[in-house]
């Protein structure tokens, strides 16, 4: 009986059949030509070891600069197509985790290769000939691709030409590899969001900590340089879009000038403070990118404010050493911001400044803004602060929500082939479309408050009336003149730039209002969350040859020591985690902290979980308004007489109850209750150190240097001199029983077991079950 194989050879596959008979399975054959010999993950490894990136023809590509890459480009190791086929390869590794990649360019290669045959007639066109790069889905181009901001509300329209600054990239021979992931609408349609996700593109996550908010709006651009998918990338900022992802993700980002930057062809917010910046591994890369897309256009009348304002030549002629630090003078703003940062990155920020001193610069502490106490919520990102204080006409939310209704009608009646003309057709597709879009309040957990961002802006119909005006006027006047500006001239004397804590939102916030520049620099990463942070240079309008200079002297200061405090690759912290979208571990859990039937310090001790779990409340930019029983609930404890949301709370700075005394001799908890996870207990471990910034007298803070079980907390004055202790009341150490409250045996291993008995309660008549209170 003749054989399988010589019966294949009968048909005509006489490459099947050699191959079968030489006892290659065809199985084997396949796996042997995969591109990628190695796992990925690669298993048994940790750290940044998880995730290894392969050599590019013997090149070692993760982490090369642009000109280590044009430096092999010159000597022929690969051609541009090739570094493509790379950045693909990588793409095609780490896609499935980060989401970086909303949408792949399929005429890439060819572009990569008309550049190549250029390259190969002696013309190089600078140093982006033939480098990918990646652009946020709401900027515009004209090609195969769509641009939609992440909505399915614009797939299918046709824009009618490339952005400004696409067009210029082309100009410059970058190849434009795809669209990155952002948060919806650039965080414009919802106040209570997952940051870096968005109907069509899903939920961009962070390498470093795949559980925490990624940083937004431009999520996927800062994610997919950081894990070296991409040299380079563009990213728009109305408020904080480029500085938050960048540092967020421990890369260099640099936030334009309004104005520096053409807006033609991006999906707008507001005018008055959108810009497109960009995002590098280095000061030099990122400045690479400003140089090709910086100019005047005529599509955008802005862009005229720049002319006799800008170097001939472009930014990175300003590239520098450590030397250029010897007689720089920068400023501190500590009261304005730093005092409200994190204190054990403050400490590590502190010997990062020691370092940029010991180099030659002279760092001003105390060189406030002016109206800091008006303009800075202490508690994080509010761009609705003024109206959150009772004063809409001091708040940016109130133009910004104006001009979106404005601006985006424009936008859309430009676009071909989508019947989408206005906010209220989006607004009504959202609706019509709940399942994919979350256009009603509930349904889409990433979007727990539907749309209620845009629902704001409609109300408003885009009437600039006195409000506007005079929000308008005002955040410009104590963010510029009467902010930055005063800032910079401190006591007479003109400062070189501000160094800002950019983890910090406010401090980036207020450059946005006043339309300024910003370069944020890596600077380490917490040990706790295992998220990066970063150092930030603020100056004036087109201040960006000084900020650039001085950044890239700080970072070779970086690069040239030892210090940890530099950036570090990704960590892959949490990469099998499947928390999509990312604020679903905390927004599933609203309900219950409404819920009567669940104890109200179990409702504490919940809240607390999760701003703790999700590294200090970081895990989105939280409203806590739009959630107005989790407003006080901190108060209804008796913990403190004024609760940590003062945003939801619109109160004076928050005091601790009057029985928390300034001593440290006040009765200790009985040592049957120290081995015991008490849920009251909690409230003061999950709430007061690892969350909020519980306010003892109107300028302290708690550090979170203290034991991990504590009867007393140590409370910090912002001067930074000895602590003040504060002792818990006796009522705080109450015995389970008498509260009738489940325990669990120590701290902090209390999560998810715990947790769940919260979400999920017996019955009101079985043991253990409390009734409303």
């Amino acid at each position: 009986m003749p054989s399988f194989a010589s019966w294949l050879l009968t048909t005509g596959l006489a490459a099947v059949a050699n191959a079968i008979s030489s006892n290659d399975s065809l199985v084997a054959q396949q796996i042997d030509t995969q591109p990628f010999p190695y796992d990925f993950p690669k298993l048994g490894v940790n750290g940044s070891d998880l995730f290894p990136m392969r050599d590019c023809h013997g090149f070692t590509l993760e982490e090369a600069s642009i000109d280590d890459i044009q430096a092999q480009l010159k000597a022929g190791r690969f051609t541009g197509s090739q570094l493509l086929q790379c950045y693909l390869e990588r793409i095609y590794q780490v896609q499935p985790y980060t989401n970086a990649v909303l949408q792949f360019n399929p005429d890439a290669m060819a572009i990569a290769e008309a550049l190549d045959a250029e390259r190969k007639q002696g013309t190089v066109r600078g140093p982006l000939h033939g480098i990918p790069f990646l652009v946020k889905d709401n900027i515009a181009s004209k090609d195969k691709m769509e641009t939609t901001a992440g909505s399915w509300a614009l797939v299918g329209s046709v824009v009618p030409r490339d952005s400004y600054v696409v067009h210029r990239l082309r100009e410059a021979g970058a190849v434009l590899l795809g669209k990155a992931t952002l948060s919806e609408w650039a965080d414009m349609r919802s106040n209570d969001y997952s940051e870096g996700y968005s109907g069509r593109g899903g939920q961009c996550r962070n390498p470093y900590n795949f559980t925490v908010n990624p940083g937004g709006s431009s999520s996927g651009s800062g994610v997919a340089v950081t894990s070296n998918q991409v040299p380079f990338a563009l990213g728009t900022e109305t408020d904080g879009s480029v500085i938050n992802p960048a540092e967020r993700s421990n890369v260099v980002g640099i936030k334009p000038t309004v104005g520096l930057t053409s807006r033609a062809g991006v999906i707008p917010e507001s005018l008055h403070q959108d810009t497109v910046g960009t995002f590098g591994k280095t000061v030099r890369d990122a400045a690479y990118a400003l140089d090709a897309i910086y100019g005047i256009d005529p599509r955008d009348n802005e862009t005229y404010a720049q002319q006799g304002k800008t170097p001939a030549g472009g930014y990175a002629q300003f590239l520098t050493n450590q030397t250029a630090l010897k007689g720089a003078v920068f400023g501190l703003p500590w009261l304005s911001f730093w005092q409200y940062n994190d204190a054990a990155q403050n400490a590590q920020l502190m010997e990062l400044l020691a370092l940029i001193e010991a180099a030659g610069a002279t760092i001003i502490n105390g060189t406030e803004l002016p109206h800091y106490k008006e303009i800075v919520d202490p508690s994080g990102w509010n761009w609705d602060y003024g109206t959150t204080r009772g004063y809409p006409n001091q708040s940016e939310y109130s133009y910004v929500k104006v001009d979106f209704y404005n601006n985006i009608r424009d936008y859309l009646a430009e676009l071909n082939n989508t019947n989408m003309r206005s906010l209220e057709d989006i607004v009504q597709y959202n609706i019509d479309n709940a399942g994919s879009e979350g256009g009603v309040p509930g349904v889409n957990p990433a979007f727990a408050s539907g749309q209620d961002g845009f629902l704001a802006s409609l109300a408003t119909k885009g009437e600039m009336n006195e409000t506007y005006w005079q929000a308008l006027e005002y955040c410009h006047r104590t963010s510029r003149e009467e902010g930055i500006d005063a800032a910079l001239h401190y006591q007479g004397r003109n400062l070189t730039a501000l160094l800002v804590p950019p983890d910090f939102a406010p401090s980036i916030e207020i450059a946005a209002q006043a339309g300024y520049p910003v370069v944020t620099l890596p600077a380490g990463i917490n040990k706790d969350s295992h998220m990066p942070y970063g150092l930030a240079l603020m100056g004036t309008a087109y201040s960006e040859a000084t900020l650039i200079k001085y950044a890239s002297a700080i970072e070779d200061v970086q690069l040239s020591s030892n210090t940890p405090w530099k950036r570090s690759l990704a960590t892959w912290s949490g990469y099998l985690d499947r928390n999509i979208p990312i604020t679903l571990a905390c927004q599933e859990y609203w309900p219950a902290l409404g819920r009567d039937t669940v104890p109200v310090t179990a409702r504490a001790v919940l809240l607390g979980w999760c701003f703790w779990k999700s590294g200090r409340g970081k895990i989105l930019r939280m409203k806590p308004q739009q959630h107005p029983h989790v407003g006080p609930l901190c108060a209804l404890i008796g913990l403190v007489e004024t609760c940590p949301f003062r945003p939801a709370c619109q109160d004076t700075p928050l005091r601790v109850r009057p029985d928390f005394t300034a001593s440290s001799t006040d009765a200790k908890p009985p040592p049957s209750h120290a081995q015991q996870g008490h849920p009251v207990r909690l409230v003061a471990y999950l709430i007061l150190l690892r969350g909020f910034a519980v306010k003892a007298t109107s300028s302290a803070r708690i550090s979170e240097s203290g034991p991990v079980i504590p009867s007393v907390i140590r409370v910090f004055p912002d001067t930074l001199d000895s602590p003040v202790e504060v002792s818990f009341p006796p009522w705080f150490f109450e015995s389970s029983a008498s509260k009738q409250e489940r325990v669990r045996p120590q701290l902090p291993d209390m999560e998810e077991d715990y947790i769940a008995s919260i979400l999920h309660p017996p019955p009101v008549n079985s043991p253990g079950a409390r009734g409303p209170q």
